[in-house]
């Protein structure tokens, strides 16, 4: 989101921000839902408006992103973007764009999120007099961005999917945050389902071959357009970006970074580093195992690192965890974060405890004398049985024989 001065309400635009906003999707009041105040346009594309606005509840900036009317008007299109917004609203980390709300009425739908001063790398990229930089210069936002995709796929197993020099801004204060984690990919995805468009739910120039094929989303797709990201900043453009972009997403292994210079006419820079290199290209690998298989390894390679650890293993893909989502009223849609149980106060030890007496005593005595009696049964049963074998039976000559045997017939 760049940054933009606050333009002051137009008085002849009838209450509506359509002639200060040129076109949008739909015809927007002044106050959006009551409580945020539109003023100036920061951007606009197939996916949606996104305007600079001040929340008058908290008197703070917003950036509202109005989302298309298609999606706006198919249920299960809402019902995928709230998920999306919810997993976004649990991402806690300070170079994370924040998701505060979904917001809806009968005519418009929205994402609020955290305004950000600041410029894209795209924009500076433009900037550059050779429209790139060099690894010294972009170094120091990966050593901010990396952290921030090893927390997401680690921590909140949550894959951006629409990486991209784009959704990356850098504040004045030289913080840099990441935009549309999720959101846009799944924008982009239900416009084209809606439209029967046969786009992609990415940026076809950052997507892996397994995101175009439409394969289960992982960590290590953002890996491929980390990768992706890191070629445009060095050399003014992505690996692939004219023809048939995605036959050669899918087919072809892009050029050295330093040969896309020369191509480019760009070769008076100075050599890339043999490991930005490796690392770049090892990124863009066509199958995800040949990828490095977490964020914090890329930079470790790229610092020339030998003998790295990866925080996640590489028989393991992190996949895109489905979030249940609460049926709510269309404006009452609130992130409840879980309430974690108070941890347990019992101490182990090593001695084994008598349990209390109270307890278990009665137990033991409903237990004694249950075999007590039992003990009785046995008895008797021993003596009828003792007392019938000595009424029927007589020992003659060491031989038993019935009783009616040992007396003689009259």
């Amino acid at each position: 989101m760049p940054s933009s001065s606050p333009a002051a309400p137009d008085p002849g635009d009838g209450g509506t921000v359509a002639g200060r906003l040129g076109a949008p999707v739909l015809e927007l009041p002044a106050l959006l839902f009551g409580r945020y105040r539109l003023q100036n346009e920061l951007g606009r594309g197939g996916m949606g408006l996104v305007i600079l606005a001040t929340d008058e509840e908290l008197g703070q900036p917003v950036a509202v992103k109005v989302i298309p009317d298609v999606v706006l008007r198919d249920t299960e299109a809402i019902a995928d973007l709230k998920r999306e917004v919810l997993r976004g609203m649990s991402l806690l980390h300070p170079n994370i764009v924040r998701t505060h709300n979904f917001e809806r009425d009968a005519t418009t739908a929205a994402i609020i999120m955290e305004y950000v001063e600041g410029q894209t790398l795209a924009d500076l990229k433009l900037q550059q007099t050779d429209g790139c930089f060099g690894p010294s210069e972009i170094l120091p936002w990966l050593e901010q961005l990396c952290p921030v995709l090893e927390y997401a796929h680690r921590d909140a197993k949550i894959a951006h999917l629409d990486l991209k020099p784009r959704n990356l801004i850098l504040t004045p204060e030289g913080r840099l945050k990441v935009a549309d984690f999720g959101i846009a990919s799944q924008l982009n995805e239900s416009v084209n389902r809606l439209s029967a468009s046969d786009k992609y739910s990415g940026t076809p120039p950052y997507m892996s071959p397994q995101q175009a094929l439409g394969e289960r989303p992982s960590h290590l797709d953002d890996i491929y357009s980390l990768g992706a990201t890191i070629y445009e900043l060095l050399t003014s453009k992505p690996p692939f970006f004219r023809g048939h972009i995605l036959s050669q997403v899918l087919n072809v292994q892009p050029p050295a970074m330093m040969a896309r210079l020369r191509e480019l006419e760009l070769g008076k820079r100075p050599a890339l580093p043999p490991a930005w290199e490796q690392t770049v290209a090892a990124c863009l690998s066509k199958e995800p195992a040949g990828r490095p298989q977490s964020a914090a390894e890329v930079l470790q390679r790229l610092n020339g690192r030998h003998g790295y650890q990866p925080s996640i293993s590489p028989n393991e893909v992190v996949p895109v965890v489905p979030l249940r989502v609460t049926p709510a009223a269309p404006t009452d849609f609130s992130y409840r974060p879980k309430v974690q149980p108070a941890p347990s106060t019992t101490i182990a030890t090593s001695r084994r405890v008598a349990p209390p007496p109270a307890v278990f005593k009665p137990r033991r005595r409903r237990l004694r004398l249950k075999r007590g009696v039992a003990l009785a049964m046995v008895i008797i049963l021993l003596a009828v049985g003792v007392a019938f074998i000595a009424n029927r039976w007589k020992n003659v000559g060491s031989r038993w024989l019935p009783v009616e045997e040992t007396h003689p017939p009259h």
